[in-house]
């Protein structure tokens, strides 16, 4: 799982096996931050909205952006 700034500049980098699922792998990701600092924002794809990664990212200050799905309960 990698994790690239807007220009596509590498920030973070984990190496897992394909078992776990992606959300699992966040932390572990972030933890590997080549920067100072962690981003602001995080875009991901339907697989990410989840409510406990979207509190450990608040957590960090970090806003996840991307759509919603669709069995989700409404916030």
């Amino acid at each position: 799982m990698v994790v690239e700034d807007a220009s596509g500049l590498l920030v973070a980098a984990h190496v897992e096996s394909a078992s776990p699922h992606e959300v699992k792998l966040v932390k572990a990701t972030l933890n590997t931050c080549f920067l100072l600092r962690l981003p602001k924002k995080l875009i991901g794809n339907r697989v990410y909205d989840s409510d406990s990664l979207g509190e450990f990212l608040a957590r960090l200050g970090i806003e996840m952006i991307g759509p919603e799905k669709t069995n989700q309960r409404a916030r």
